[in-house]
C-alpha cells in the first residue's frame, strides 16, 4: 500500500513546493517559494567577538513585521 507523500505549500501563497527546493525564512522558519522570499543584504551579525556583513532570506510576511524589525534591533 503507497502512502500520499506530504505536500508543502508556500506559506505566502499557497502554491505547492518540491522537497528539494524547499525554502524557510530565516525570521520565522515558514516555508516558502522563491517568488514570495526577499534576499535582505546588509544584515550584521557578531560570532564571537567577530561582526559580520550577512545578506538574509525573509518571507513576504516577515518583511516589515514586528518579527523582522525586532531581528534587525538584535543583530546590528
Amino acid at each position: 500500500m503507497l502512502q500520499e507523500a506530504a505536500v508543502f505549500r508556500c506559506t505566502s501563497c499557497r502554491t505547492p513546493l518540491r522537497w528539494e527546493n524547499l525554502m524557510a525564512c530565516q525570521a520565522c522558519g515558514a516555508y516558502v517559494c522563491e517568488g514570495c522570499l526577499h534576499r535582505v543584504s546588509g544584515v550584521w551579525v557578531q560570532v564571537g567577538s567577530r561582526w559580520f556583513l550577512v545578506r538574509v532570506v525573509v518571507c513576504a510576511l516577515c518583511l516589515g513585521s514586528e518579527v523582522w524589525e525586532k531581528i534587525c534591533r538584535e543583530e546590528v
